[in-house]
């Protein structure tokens, strides 16, 4: 048993008690009379009522409940939780200690875009190239990588549509860009396009990661299409750089509207140049509502590396971290024993604590930073939470970032069932990435009860 946990019944069990006693004190004292020596008024509602238990006793009490259901679910494995309401703690269970967050991480890393890029922010590729167009005619098309993660074709939004977890999530067409490129009087390019992703370094796989996620996950860069869902060269056995699957599908689209190229490649911009198309993301805001919602890691990585960039330091994940770290502790967010690899949680090596998180959701109450609750999964609805919990009483009433890792179960967000409460939760143990799904949701059920105390009349003693 948590000894914090421990101290913090017994003291409510004493506040208990105190007002137990004082309650049946001025149940039994009888109404003075009035100077004029006429009696005192009946009291319309008798002075030992349930109806006159207050509202805090019975939080007090729900509370309490509370911190054992959420104790008894968490038994046997490493954890945190913190459940706020409006600020206040209703129940925490903390250590110095902190856990593997899995992509409960992705919150830290949205409050720190927002702080640096703001909620309004939209990334701007480009289609340049050495002169203006002749007679339909540019010798090479530059395709100029920003560091947008919502590049998508056609089949990418078709297929992030055909999926729950997906559906809905904000894209850049590909293909609008395309009809732009046209649009301004190209149709022919025989030098090809050429994919630019300088911007950012070359690192596509951190090396904290375990290999077997390259087949989920990358290859990262500046230059993205399609979520970094690049087919495996049959060649070489590796994934096709990035920036040359964009410029392949650029090429693609762009055959399809009559331009006849050349064959696609990868290399610089011009320093000399003229800007033959282009075409903006979203706002952040709906950018880090996909990335939150449906745990998009690749954006995370990207996400991270645009901050370092947007802070005068070269585009690394290593100086993303420092970034990232720096603003969280000027945004006021309990930094102590956080341990922070990437921006998207999957490293085993990133350590978080449920007060980190809780005190980054807090942040969602500012105009600027909305997002970060805004933005979440809802059960049954949106995101990774869309096939989770349909049907039950936490259907639509639960957004939270969800965080999944063999052993690793996380949730943080707000669940809004009696009353809206902020919470946080992190497990680490050994167990099935099934067992802390139902782990989490038995948690955030619980939470959403509060407070589930007994009847006003069964919490104070009869006169």
């Amino acid at each position: 048993m948590n000894p914090r946990g421990t101290l913090l019944r017994r003291l409510l069990a004493g506040a208990l008690i105190i007002v137990a006693i004082l309650l049946a004190v001025f149940a039994f004292q009888q109404p003075k009379s009035a100077d004029n020596g006429k009696s005192m008024p009946a009291l319309s509602t008798p002075l030992w009522s349930a109806r006159r238990v207050p509202q805090s006793i019975v939080d007090t009490v729900g509370s309490q409940r509370l911190q054992v259901r959420l104790g008894e679910i968490s038994s046997g494995v490493d954890h945190c939780f913190d459940v706020r309401d409006a600020g206040q703690v209703v129940v925490v269970e903390n250590t110095p200690e902190a856990f593997i967050p899995a992509s409960s991480l992705k919150l830290l890393t949205a409050a720190g875009v927002l702080f640096v890029l703001g909620p309004d922010f939209r990334y701007s590729t480009r289609a340049i190239a050495t002169s203006e167009p002749k007679n339909g005619s540019v010798e090479t098309l530059f395709l100029v990588g920003a560091g947008d993660p919502t590049l998508t074709t056609p089949e990418g939004i078709a297929a992030l549509n055909g999926d729950r977890t997906t559906a809905g999530n904000k894209t850049t067409p590909l293909d609008e860009l395309a009809e732009r490129i046209v649009a301004a009087g190209v149709t022919s390019i025989p030098g090809g396009v050429v994919g630019v992703d300088s911007r950012y370094d070359s690192q596509r796989f951190l090396p904290q990661w375990p290999s077997a996620y390259r087949a989920e996950v990358g290859p990262i860069g500046a230059l993205v299409v399609d979520s970094g869902k690049v087919p495996i060269s049959k060649d070489a056995g590796s994934e096709k750089p990035p920036a040359l699957h964009a410029a392949t599908e650029l090429s693609r689209l762009l055959a399809l509207r009559g331009v006849a190229l050349g064959s696609p490649g990868t290399g610089s911009a011009p320093d000399s140049f003229k800007s033959i198309a282009g075409i903006k993301s979203g706002p952040m805001s709906e950018i880090l509502t996909s990335f939150l919602s449906s745990s998009d890691n690749v954006a995370g990585e990207m996400l991270l590396k645009e901050l370092a960039m947007r802070s005068g330091k070269p585009g690394t994940t290593v100086d993303g971290v420092k970034v990232l770290t720096q603003r969280l502790t000027e945004l006021g967010i309990p930094m102590g024993n956080v341990t922070i690899v990437d921006g998207s949680g999957l490293s085993r090596e990133n350590k978080l604590t449920c007060d980190a998180l809780v005190a980054v959701l807090n942040l969602a109450n500012k105009r600027r930073y909305s997002t970060l609750r805004d933005g979440l999964a809802i059960a049954g609805d949106r995101g990774t939470l869309a096939p989770r919990l349909q049907g039950s009483v936490l259907t639509g009433k639960l957004r939270a970032k969800t965080g999944s890792l063999s052993g690793v179960s996380a949730l943080a967000g707000q669940v809004n069932v009696r009353r809206p409460l902020d919470f946080a939760l992190i497990l680490n143990g050994a167990f099935s990435e099934q067992s802390g799904l139902s782990l989490r949701e038995r948690m955030a059920t619980a939470i959403g009860s509060f407070p589930d105390s007994p009847p006003p009349e069964t919490l104070v003693p009869s006169p």
